[in-house]
Formats: structure tokens, sequence, C-alpha cells
């Protein structure tokens, strides 16, 4: 090689070498500007039923598919309302180490102020295929707080052998329709099962129960214990149809000690095999279907009350907020539009996780999956909400006087006429000059 080709060479190798270091560089530098612009959110679910797994699986799909990360942690309190004062008392004080939080469906009224409004950061379409009643149920001062995740109503279920053995073809429309049948079934079985129940249903005084009792008078035609314009409606002629009728049948076809029994307890009942009817959440249908009854039962909307009576289910279920003091506001809001699209949803079917999203009860491949959606559809267009809107931060002493007022009248401690008046005059101190 002559000294020309040499100088020429060298040259070229000193090139490529300042080439390759600015190359490195430029991808180091990229890197950099990625990691920097990611952003990192603390995602707090509930560890019943499979939330928290859920919340697990998917916040980390979003995270690999949007280059953010997702710490997720457990909300491990004894009860829903330590979990919402826990809540209360974190936003009060503008922390903002949670961005993304589970919430049940009555607390938008009792956190909506500390929330962000994710109305900027989503589109219709993002909105639109939701149940109207759900995504209003989010919806404060033109502000939308959060998005309907999973949902929660009352239904019935029963034993379709039970109901073929003693003659019935098809469940009770009415409430005293199920008594009806839930008394004789009940009378034919303990022959050879002392233990065995007409009708199980959640009877210990706490939310759960607020929801039931409220199904009761709402199916006579009684209201939502408070309207929508704030007047206490719980004392009328419908309210009193409905609890007479509760306080005479209940006890003849429960347990005894049905009224210190929560969902979880009947739960129990029924999948041994010991009831004939349960109003439960849709968290017992796939729970069921895995044990001893999976060929024996079937679910159906509430009965409706007397003459001109309706079904009504409460609504439940929970619902995912941001933060309005997180500091990733469009990251926080993408993550709960990934994680409650139809998309997720559908996946979660599988789960017991009952849809948001209307279309999904109508979708074919969903149906041939999971055929008991059809059913669950009315339910869904008959759910009646408690009056957490309206009542907003004193809900929860609004539903602590209602389940304590009807739970002694159910027990006969008071009879339906005077504890209705008294239940009326207990809200009506409540409120006060207003809510």
């Amino acid at each position: 090689m002559n000294y020309t080709s040499l100088k020429i060479r060298i040259q070229y190798d000193r090139h490529l070498s300042l080439f390759s270091t600015c190359l490195l560089s430029a991808s180091l530098l990229i890197g950099l500007a990625s990691t920097a612009t990611a952003a990192t959110l603390n995602l707090e679910c509930q560890t019943n039923g499979d939330q928290y797994k859920a919340c697990v699986k998917y916040a980390q799909v979003w995270a690999q598919r949007t280059g953010n990360k997702v710490n997720v942690t457990a909300d491990t309190s004894n009860s829903s309302s330590d979990s919402l004062e826990r809540y209360r008392q974190q936003l009060e004080t503008g922390n903002s180490t949670t961005d993304v939080f589970a919430i049940d469906v009555v607390w938008p009224s009792l956190l909506g102020e500390y929330l962000l409004d994710l109305t900027p950061y989503l589109k219709n379409s993002d909105k639109t295929p939701f149940f109207k009643n759900m995504l209003n149920n989010n919806a404060r001062d033109g502000k939308l707080i959060a998005l309907p995740w999973y949902s929660d109503a009352g239904l019935l279920y029963y034993r379709t052998d039970l109901l073929e053995k003693y003659g019935y073809k098809a469940p009770p429309v009415t409430w005293l329709e199920l008594f009806e049948m839930a008394n004789k079934i009940q009378t034919g079985e303990r022959v050879a099962n002392a233990d065995f129940a007409g009708y199980l249903s959640h009877q210990n005084p706490n939310e759960g129960f607020t929801c039931i009792a409220l199904e009761w008078i709402s199916s006579y035609g009684g209201g939502n214990i408070v309207d929508y314009n704030g007047k206490v409606t719980v004392n009328n002629k419908s309210s009193q149809d409905a609890l007479e009728l509760f306080a005479s049948q209940l006890k003849k076809v429960s347990p005894a000690n049905s009224s210190n029994y929560t969902g979880a307890d009947i739960r129990k009942i029924w999948q041994a095999g010991n009831g004939a009817f349960m109003r439960d959440w849709p968290i017992s249908y796939t729970q069921t279907k895995a044990g001893r009854l999976a060929n024996k039962f079937a679910v159906a909307v509430l009965p409706r009350g007397g003459v001109g009576g309706k079904h009504a289910a409460t609504l439940g279920g929970w619902q995912l907020a941001a933060n309005k003091n997180t500091k990733s506001p469009k990251e926080a809001a993408d993550l709960i539009r990934f994680l409650t699209s139809s998309e997720i949803q559908k996946e979660r079917i599988a789960e017991g996780a009952l849809p948001t999203i209307k279309g999904l009860y109508q979708n074919k491949d969903v149906l041939k999956a999971a055929p008991y959606l059809a059913d669950l559809f009315e339910a869904y267009n008959s759910t009646v909400n408690r009056p957490s809107a309206v009542t907003g931060k004193r809900y929860t002493d609004v539903s602590e006087a209602f389940r304590n007022g009807i739970t002694d009248i159910i027990q006969g401690k008071i009879p339906v006429k005077e504890g209705l008046v008294k239940l009326e005059a207990d809200l009506n101190k409540i409120k006060g000059a207003g809510w």
C-alpha cells in the first residue's frame, strides 16, 4: 500500500469511528429521551374477587404498549367504608402518590372534588359505548370523573332442577310468587334436609343490605329513598306494601340467624345446595358454575312488586378514576380508557366481571360463550341508583339510617307504618337545611 492509499484509509477509519461515536451518542440520547418522557403511574385496586389480578395483568399490557410503567398496589382495608375514608384523607391533603384508583359506584359523589376531569383526554367514541345510566353516575358538574370498569346488579339465582321437581316451568315473576314457590320447595326439601332454605339473601345491615332493601321498595314503586330533587320520599304506600310482604314472609323461608349473614355467608349455603332461590350479585355465577350446582341453576331478573310494580336491581360495580393532583393526567386517563375498553371488558367476562358496555350484551361471540348475558341485559336496563348523587357527602349517613330502619322493620322491632315515619324523620334530620 502506497502513502496516498494509507492516508486515505486512515482518514476513512477516522471518519467511520467518528460516525459510529456520533451514532452511539444519538442512540443514547434517544434512549434517555424515551426514558425521560415515559410516565410511571401508581394504580391501586381492591383485593376482592379477581379485581387485583385484573389490575396487574391488564395494566402491564397497557405499559408494554405505551412504553410507560405501572406500579399496582392492593388496598387491604378491612371494609369498603375503611377504603373510602382512607382515600378521602389521602386526597384531601393533595397527596399525588396514587394516580389511579378503583372506586365503588357510590363514591363519585363523595370524592368527586378530588378526582380528575377525564373529558379533555377522551374522545366521544371512548364514552358512547357505556350504559348511559352508568356514565351519568360518574358525571359531576359537567365533568366526567370516572369510567365504569365492571358492573354489578342484583340478580335472582334459582335451582332449575328443583323448579322442575315441584312443577314450576319458570322462575317467579313477582315477589309474592317467589315466597309461595320458596315455601313449597322448602317444605318438600326439609323432609330430607333440615338445613334447606327456600330463599337466601344478604340481611346483615351494611351497604349490601341498603342495595337489597332499595330493590324491595323500588320494585313496588316506592322510589329511591330520596328523589332527584332532594326530597325524602321513602315513607309512602308502595314502600309500606313492600315491607309488609317482606316482614311477614322473609323469616319463613330464610335460614336461622339470617340477620347476621353477608353475601359471602349466603353463597356458601347456596353452593352447598341448601337453597332454592338466592338474591346475589353476578360474582356468584362463575363460582356456582365451578361447583356442584353447575348444571342445576340459572339466573333471572329480580321479581317485580305487586300491581303496577317493576323489576328493580340496584346498580353496583366499580369505576376507575384519577387523582386530580396526578403529575401525569394524560397517561392516567389513557390507562383508565384502556382498562375500561371493550377489548379488555370482553376478555374479563370469563373472570365473572360483567361489562359496562352495552354492545357486549348483544355480541354474538360473547353470547355464545356466556349466554346468560342476554338475560342480564334486561336487568341492566332496569337498574335503580342509590341516592348518592343527590345526597353527596351525606350519603353514608343516609345509607346507614335507611338500612338500620329497614332492619328494625323486618325484624319486627317496630311496625311498618311507624317505622317508615321514623325513618322519614331520621333522613330529614340528616338533610337539615339541604343536602
